[in-house]
């Protein structure tokens, strides 16, 4: 009997569920949820392996700059030779992806509590296991205290017919 059969997956598909996210369930072990917010659109990929008894999580995000945001941080962020946003990405070879920090801060936070989250599910599994070894453990003092009952008896049925 395992106590611990629920699939994380179920978890994580009601947690998103009671936030009103929007979600799809390829297979049993597969969960795509998209989230958006004012700056970007969220997809998060949940993969669980039965194996390994991991779950995999995958985050991307599109973000949306507005492009009046952008003249307002280049005017803001202007340096003492005048240099644009355009200038230190074309500088970097373009690889670089200017992100609002409030938009950085809440992707950090999300994934700061998705991180928590993992830690309260391997807490949970472990305390799961242990259950069921004291479960387990349990069961075969139940069933020893049976059979020491049940040869009482019959020694009491034997003595008093002596």
């Amino acid at each position: 009997m395992d106590n611990f059969s629920l699939n994380p997956i179920d978890v994580v598909e009601e947690v998103i569920y009671s936030k009103k996210w929007t979600f799809s369930r390829a297979d049993d072990y597969e969960l795509v949820a998209e989230i958006a917010s004012k700056w970007c659109q969220y997809r998060f990929y949940f993969t669980w392996s039965e194996q390994i008894r991991a779950i995999s999580l995958t985050v991307t995000f599109d973000l949306k700059f507005p492009h009046a945001k952008i003249k307002d941080a280049q005017e803001e962020k202007l340096t003492e030779e005048e240099t644009t946003i355009e200038e230190v990405v074309e500088n970097t070879g373009g690889d670089n992806l200017l992100v609002p920090i409030q938009a950085w801060e809440n992707v950090l936070k999300q994934l700061g509590n998705l991180h928590e989250a993992n830690q309260l599910m391997a807490e949970s599994r472990e305390r799961a296991a242990k259950a069921e070894a004291e479960a387990e453990f349990l069961r075969e003092k139940l069933k020893n205290t049976r059979d020491e009952l049940e040869t009482t008896k019959k020694k009491r049925r034997f003595l008093f017919f002596k």
